[in-house]
């Protein structure tokens, strides 16, 4: 589940750069609300105006006028070549163009101008999401909530990429923070639900799952989650009955090696040992690399009396672990060549 968390915010978030970009606008803009047709004239009659020429560049690019806006910033950067704005706004124009080396050295050169312009940093930090150097990404995201501790998409953004680096706890209190911001946001509450369910808060995961939803009800990891959650905050015969009705929707919904294996654990634990055992044969047909559908399998399989079945499904997951670390070997060893 918290793979998939951060695998999905790759693909709906850091997927698209082009269109991830925009968000470096959300909380730097100095542009105001002014009528286009007067920023451009202002521009036009005050050609030495920093500002006036600054608004207009950047209303350009939000309009993604971005051949126009080119030579606007870069005659700003002209009239204040210590300004640090025309290079963060010609950064976002280089990355939307799909330039990334270009926009990472517009955007360094801002930083050397003003360490603290949140537009830089932002931007710099979706560019380093979107190439996978994680450390710099997630640095990056943090420098942006400690200048803007109320922006929601940086705190969500950080807590994703935390739980790529394996930072589960710090990612938990990001991602509840971004939910306390932007209560709304259903990729912020989802993330927030997996993460709390393995931290074992079923408070926290339980409201993060219904709040999804409210909103989504056919979702399928919130559908799934849910019932993990109510069958360990309730674990009485009603109790795990009700679970049981959330992950049979589960499987209805999307029938997948999670859904099955939440529902087969479910009846496990009720005792219907041969319905376990049919969700857990259903999670190998669908992903027979999923490693712990094989374990739970031949706990049911002993638990039935079947100890050579037990042991059959023990041995595929012997197999399967001891493939895993040979490949983890060798990526090991073909790093060391790299290096």
């Amino acid at each position: 589940m918290v793979a998939v968390a951060f695998v999905g915010w790759i693909g709906l978030r850091g997927g698209n750069l082009r269109e991830q970009i925009w968000a470096a606008w959300s909380a730097t803009s100095s542009a105001p609300a002014t009528d286009p047709v007067e920023m451009e004239q202002q521009a036009r009659e005050h050609p030495d105006d920093l500002r006036a020429q600054l608004q207009w560049g950047e209303t350009l690019v939000k309009a993604k006028r971005l051949a126009e806006a080119v030579p606007i910033l870069t005659h700003a950067q002209e009239i204040a070549p210590n300004d640090a704005r025309p290079y963060a706004w010609l950064g976002i124009v280089a990355l939307s163009g799909q330039r990334p080396d270009e926009a990472r050295n517009l955007l360094h050169e801002a930083l050397q101008r003003d360490p603290s312009n949140t537009t830089a940093i932002r931007a710099l930090a979706n560019l380093d999401a979107q190439e996978r150097h994680l450390q710099p990404a997630i640095q990056g995201f943090e420098r942006l909530t400690q200048l803007l501790p109320n922006d929601a998409d940086a705190w969500q953004r950080l807590g994703l990429l935390l739980i790529g680096a394996g930072e589960n706890y710090r990612s938990l209190d990001a991602l509840a923070h971004a939910a306390s911001l932007d209560p709304n946001d259903l990729l912020t509450q989802g993330a927030l639900g997996n993460m709390a369910l393995q931290a074992g808060r079923l408070d926290q995961a339980n409201q993060a799952y219904r709040i999804v939803l409210a909103r989504e009800p056919n979702d399928p990891q919130a559908l799934t989650g849910l019932a993990r959650v109510m069958m360990r905050m309730d674990p009485s015969p009603a109790g795990l009955a009700a679970a049981e009705k959330q992950a049979d929707l589960a499987v209805q919904v999307a029938p997948s090696v999670e859904s099955h294996k939440a529902r087969g654990q479910i009846r496990m634990t009720r005792g219907r040992l041969q319905e376990a055992i049919e969700d857990f044969n259903a999670c190998i047909s669908l992903d027979p690399r999923v490693r712990e559908p094989y374990v739970l399998l031949s706990q049911c399989y002993a638990r039935a009396g079947k100890p050579d079945l037990a042991r059959k499904a023990s041995d595929a997951f012997d197999q399967l672990r001891a493939r895993q670390l040979a490949r983890d070997r060798a990526a090991g060893r073909q790093s060391e060549v790299m290096k």
